[in-house]
């Protein structure tokens, strides 16, 4: 079993998966705000989380990108 820190895209909540070796887990609802996409918290910038935070979800639909 692995262990990987995710943060919500939306609002930042923190969280801790137990991911099974070689699998592939389905996304969930972060439960504080409801939002679906996860990133791992080691890999956004804070110049990313700013960006998060300043813009509304639908302001942001495609904008932002994968570095």
């Amino acid at each position: 079993m692995e262990r990987l820190l995710v943060e919500c895209l939306n609002c930042g909540k923190e969280r801790t998966l137990t991911l099974p070796a070689g699998k592939v887990v389905a996304p969930c609802e972060c439960p504080r705000c409801g939002y679906v996409g996860w990133a791992q918290a080691g890999e956004l910038s804070e110049d990313a989380r700013r960006l998060l935070r300043e813009h509304p979800l639908v302001e942001r639909r495609g904008q932002l990108q994968a570095a």
